[in-house]
Formats: structure tokens, sequence, C-alpha cells
């Protein structure tokens, strides 16, 4: 595969996502008088308070009667979003762009006892989810419960679900989950799942429901689908998981299928345990039901996007032989090539080991193209 690749370094604008303790920050956010930080604001928040006037808005649910989300027009010190939490506030502050005291703000999600600051998570493009669509709540349309809060542990108790983001066109993402325990909120789950890391709307969830049975599964649009597949009372996370996108050299996908369930005592990877599912995933890139549908032109771009995403969600499924000869069968020249450099699978293999992912692909700043 060598001919195949030019390899060019790509320096990406990476943004360190850290939880840290309260003992470790200081609560004040901004410097008070830093006039550039004061009474920021941005869109769609200046559009929505244009139109309704005031400086503070309520978003409630109907799930949850007690659960409303509250928008700040102006933050510092207020955050641009809060809401309640069993006793304990969320907030956020989007402070992407900003500088406070020669240092870069980014975007901050805290979690606080009152005034004391228990998490403090920073980076870029947090509630994503909820802030790109955030008329759909406004609206009515979705339920801001739906987009922070699952039950993943089994314990009828739903979870917070946080994301944090970079910003960018190679934007990547990390889901923390918090659940509550009797000494207050506990960050049990920290997973690195590429660009797609977020929690699904009730609209998403329902639109995955009707294609569940279906033969073939297109997993660009999954974010996080939490669904009891085996019927056990634990639900599982499925996700589209961005380990395979880099291996030659792509930056908005493909994917691998990822299943992870609860044990009591962690989230672990339980895809290889749904064959049926992975198979999907991998139809969704090729129909290896069908014989002389690899193109002749534009062979690397074949590879990249359709063969290898199929090759590793073959993998997951137990089906490595059945894909290798298919690929062989069905495959010329460069497609062979590629099928037959051991280095090359082995790397499919490799990047589905997530073990330690988060680290590793974090640290990743060379992309072949």
């Amino acid at each position: 595969m060598k001919h195949l690749r030019i390899t060019v370094f790509v320096f990406i604008l990476s943004v360190s996502v850290v939880v840290s303790r309260a003992k470790d920050i200081d609560s004040s956010v901004v410097n008070d008088t830093d006039i550039e930080v004061y009474n920021s604001v941005s869109e769609p928040w200046e559009t929505i308070f244009q139109k309704i006037g005031g400086t503070r808005y309520k978003i409630s649910s109907k799930k949850d009667r007690k659960f409303k989300i509250i928008l700040n027009r102006y933050q510092n010190p207020l955050p641009m979003i809060q809401f309640n939490w069993k006793g304990y506030t969320v907030c956020y502050y989007d402070y992407f762009g900003i500088s406070s005291n020669g240092k870069e703000l980014g975007n901050i999600v805290q979690i606080r006892n009152k005034e004391k600051v228990l998490y403090d998570i920073r980076g870029n493009s947090y509630f994503y989810g909820f802030k790109n669509d955030v008329y759909s709540y406004v609206k009515g349309k979705e339920d801001p419960y739906d987009i922070f809060f699952r039950d993943v542990t089994g314990d009828g108790e739903p979870e917070l679900f946080i994301h944090a983001g970079t910003q960018g066109a190679y934007s990547y993402w990390t889901m923390y989950i918090f659940r509550m325990t009797e000494n207050g909120p506990e960050n049990i789950f920290k997973y690195y799942t590429g660009r797609v890391g977020t929690l699904q709307s009730s609209q998403m969830d329902k639109k995955w429901e009707s294609h569940w049975n279906d033969r073939a599964w297109d997993i660009m649009n999954l974010r996080c689908y939490v669904r009891d597949i085996d019927n056990n009372g634990i639900p599982e996370m499925i996700m589209a998981n961005s380990v395979i996108e880099h291996l030659l050299g792509q930056t908005h996908g493909p994917y691998a299928l990822t299943i992870l369930e609860w044990n009591g005592k962690r989230s672990f990877d339980k895809t290889r345990k749904f064959p049926k599912l992975a198979r999907k995933a991998a139809l969704g890139y090729v129909d290896d039901c069908k014989d002389n549908t690899i193109p002749s032109d534009d062979t690397y771009f074949y590879i990249s996007d359709h063969l290898m995403p199929y090759y590793a969600n073959m993998i997951l499924a137990g089906q490595e032989k059945k894909a290798r000869e298919w690929i062989r069968k069905n495959g010329k020249v460069e497609i062979l090539e590629w099928l037959d450099d051991k280095k090359e699978i082995q790397l499919i293999h490799d990047a589905l080991k997530l073990k330690g992912i988060g680290e590793r692909m974090k640290k990743r700043k060379e992309y072949v193209y």
C-alpha cells in the first residue's frame, strides 16, 4: 500500500479536556474585571432573547416535571446554561475564542454544590446536542431531559451525560457519565468516542428503533443510542466509534460499531457479543452478497471508505474469513495488495482494541492521505 500513500502532517487545533476535583480549582471562572468576557453573548442566544425579552429563559421538561434548563443571556458570573440535578447545579460557560489574564478560556462545564466546584471540565463544544438544536427545545419539539440523562447502570436512576469536544473540521468527543451517590456526583465513565460521542435525542432514538431490523445499518449517523439489547435489565450504549477513522487518512468517518455495558464497576466492550449487529454495520459499507460491485476507478477511496470499515466490522462480527474471501474474489491489484499487507490488517485489529484508545488518539497528530 506504500504506493497509494502520501504522508502529510496535519496539526489539529487540539484542546485538552481536563476533569478536576474541587481542591485543584479556583471557583471563579474568569476575572471580574475582564470587560471582554463580561456580558458576553453568542448565537443563537441573542436572537432568542431579542424575541422574548428579559435576561433569563426557562425550558421545562415534560418527562421530568422538576427538570428545567435555564438559559442566561449574559455570562460572568452567570453561566450560559444551567440546571439543577438532585440538589447540585450543572453550569456551562461558552468562552470559546476568549482570553482572560492571558489564557484561552474555551468552554467550561462545572458541577457545583452551591459555591463549591466539585468537577471542572474544560475543552470546547460542550452541550453540543442541546446548544446546536436549542430551537427544538425552545419550541417543545424535543425534551431537554433526553439530551442529558439516560439510565445506563440498570438501577432505574438516569445518569448525567456530558460531552466534551473540540471545534473545527477535526472535532473529537469525549463522553463523560456521572451518577448520583450518597456522597454526591461521581464520574463513572470517560470514553473517547471520536466525532459522534454525543447522546442521541429521543427523535433520533425513534429513527433507530424503526431501522433496528434492517438488513444493513448506516452507522455514519449513529451517536450514543441506549437500548437493552439482550433484555438483561442493563441497557447497552450503542455507538459508532472513530477508532479506525485515520488508518487510511480519513477525517469524517468511517466508523466501527461499539457496544458498551455497565458491569457494576465499569463499562466494558461487548460488541463481539452481538455479531449480527456488527454484521449490519459491515453491510452498511459493502454488500458482500453481490459480486463484481467494486469500482475500477478511485481504488484508494473505495478501500479507505468502504472496504476497510467493512473489514473492521466483519472482524467484530467474527467473520473476518468471509470478508477476506469476498474481497479476494472481487478485488484486483491495489485492493489485493492492501488485503495481503499484514501490517495494514494488523492496524485494524489493533484499533479495535479499545483499551487506552483515548490517549492513543489524543496524542496522534500525523495523518496519512
